[in-house]
């Protein structure tokens, strides 16, 4: 959540800094503020919209949680009779080595210790076998 805000943030701090630069300044000084402007308010690509997808996911998780715990019986049972065949269904139905393995890797994945693939190195892989796959 932090990450949406200051993103939006720094965007904002952008147009108002354009603006007032453009207001003020001409010719080459303008260029040099606008360019030094830009230097201090560039950021890494994020995608704020599956983040702030994610944000209204969790919340509405936690408001199910929290209403759950006062919720009567029968609409406590009426709600798990809507999602009982989703709950029960053989997708779900983790076995303890699985739950086991997706720990380890969790684990592994969070310390740092786990091997993983960029983006590019993915891409490239995968170019690679295709094009051994083609000879």
């Amino acid at each position: 959540m932090l990450q949406v805000y200051l993103n939006d943030a720094v965007d904002i701090v952008a147009k108002s800094g354009k603006e007032a630069i453009n207001a003020f300044a001409e010719g080459d000084e303008q260029k040099m503020m606008l360019l030094g402007l830009k230097r201090f308010t560039k950021t890494e690509p994020f995608n704020s919209k599956d983040a702030r997808r994610l944000v209204a996911a969790t919340a509405i998780r936690q408001k199910l949680v929290d209403y759950m715990k006062i919720a009567d019986d029968k609409k406590v049972k009426a709600i798990y009779t809507m999602v009982e065949d989703e709950i029960n269904t053989s997708a779900n139905n983790w076995d303890k080595d699985f739950i086991k393995e997706h720990e380890r890797r969790s684990k592994s994945f969070a310390n740092g210790t786990a091997k993983t693939y960029s983006w590019e190195e993915t891409k490239q892989a995968a170019i690679q076998k295709v094009k051994s796959a083609r000879k």
